[in-house]
């Protein structure tokens, strides 16, 4: 049941302040050393909410100059659930890209580094905030606006968030071209590494060769990547993968290499045990090692984000299912997400969470593109969940 009334969404602001969003560099400086990181565009979104009257925070995070930008609005209705609206701020790099941060629209197709991941979205988030200001009637339930830093690497600003209470519900805003994602995979990193002997290359009674070493767990590795992804998938999120990402080993050309290390990558399903995976990445060290002779193999965790899948008692998927249907008029498709997401550390947070953002193209591409059309539909449901009691 709709709450009666529906605030009129001002589409020219809509567009306006995505061109705005787009052309603020907020590229991660994890990822690009010396880039600007979020600050400029945290300024700029909380300039904006402060102008429609309301009183956003600046919320400092592990880093400094990196903060997240956090705004609330008190519901009308005691019973409805609180509800987060969640964009992150960050931007992967530009290389290749001519220009970046000039944004420019074609088609209906408006183009620009972050324009789909996810200025999109924020715009669409300010519309929104701006509509339910301008009807002065506010929302349904209290509303939380949360602008977070730092998705695209360590998700500090997803992790300052949840140390505050947040919200029983949260919607993420990632692109998901209309459709509701309600799980994805998480990821494993890894650090395997050979150890050998240097020598020249004329000695080969004194050297070994640490990279020929790998290869004999690279070649177990490839089988086992085939065996992960022909398991069956209990969830939206598909079947687990896992990939060698990068190798480095040595010297010279006639030197006989007394290292060699792999990154390895392993994407990893709701339900699986991060103790089992390590264990099955463990055994073919372990393999690796039997095969060689000696103790030549060793592996290293390096970092661990968890899996995602919606919450089977929430709520938030079936509201959010029907103000999509009835604003565009088209059930939305009900996937996993292929990327991970800071809906992960919501959810383990306690928020019940579902993923849905607007159409585009080229994610960590030198040609990225949102829908705007997709965009602005994106924000008339968010302003009919919003709106319903």
């Amino acid at each position: 049941m709709t709450s009666g009334f529906r605030p009129a969404l001002n589409r020219d602001f809509l567009r306006e302040v995505l061109f705005r969003l787009i052309a603020i560099d907020s590229r991660n400086p994890i990822l690009t050393p010396g880039a600007p990181g979020e600050d400029d565009l945290a300024n700029f979104i909380m300039s904006e909410l402060a102008r429609m009257g309301l009183e956003p925070s600046r919320q400092e995070t592990a880093q400094p100059n990196r903060p997240n930008v956090v705004a609330t609005m008190p519901g009308r209705r005691s019973g409805t659930p609180s509800l987060m609206l969640l964009a992150h701020m960050d931007t992967v790099g530009v290389d290749g890209m001519s220009v970046p941060f000039l944004p420019w629209e074609q088609h209906g197709q408006v183009y620009g580094r972050g324009a789909q991941d996810m200025k999109g979205s924020i715009a669409a988030m300010l519309a929104v905030a701006d509509a339910l200001v301008q009807d002065g009637q506010g929302p349904a339930g209290d509303l939380t606006l949360a602008f977070v830093s730092d998705e695209e690497a360590d998700s500090i600003g997803a992790q300052r968030l949840v140390e505050d209470p947040i919200a029983e519900q949260t919607l993420v805003l990632e692109p998901t071209g209309m459709e509701i994602a309600v799980a994805h995979r998480g990821f494993a990193w890894y650090t395997v590494t050979a150890e050998g002997r240097a020598a020249h290359g004329s000695r080969w009674q004194e050297g070994i060769d640490a990279i020929s070493c790998m290869g004999v767990f690279l070649a177990a590795l490839h089988e086992h990547a085939a065996e992960l992804v022909a398991r069956p998938s209990a969830t939206a999120a598909g079947p687990p993968s896992i990939h060698a990402s990068t190798i480095a080993g040595g010297t010279a050309i006639s030197i006989y290499p007394a290292t060699c290390t792999v990154r390895v990558e392993r994407r990893t399903a709701p339900g699986e045990a991060l103790a089992d995976v390590t264990g099955e990445l463990r055994d073919l060290v372990v393999e690796a090692n039997r095969h060689l002779g000696a103790e030549r193999m060793s592996l290293s965790l390096d970092l661990v984000r968890e899996p995602f899948e919606s919450r089977a008692d929430g709520t938030l998927l079936d509201r959010l299912h029907a103000a999509a249907s009835s604003t565009t008029g088209v059930e939305p498709e009900v996937v996993g997400a292929p990327y991970w997401t800071d809906a992960a550390i919501l959810a383990a947070a306690g928020s019940d969470c579902v993923i849905f953002g607007p159409l585009g193209y080229g994610l960590h591409t030198t040609e990225e593109w949102v829908d705007l059309a997709s965009v602005h539909q994106t924000a008339e449901v968010l302003i009919d969940l919003i709106c319903t009691a």
